[in-house]
């Protein structure tokens, strides 16, 4: 995989990854979690990404 030495602002991760991390399941081990991270999708070096943004889901009372 090529990577592109340019600096990526920001990564948007899918809400999964939130509800997993609050919920304390092992993220490691999830393949859609993984490939956000590391898929072949992702054509920019992750080291050089300066935001993360994960939506999650709130439930308002």
């Amino acid at each position: 995989m090529m990577y592109s030495c340019k600096m990526h602002w920001r990564h948007m991760l899918e809400s999964d990854f939130s509800v997993s991390v609050l919920a304390a399941a092992d993220v490691t081990s999830a393949l859609s979690i993984r490939e956000q991270f590391i898929g072949q999708s992702i054509q920019y070096n992750m080291s050089s990404t300066r935001m993360f943004a994960v939506p999650s889901f709130v439930n308002e009372y």
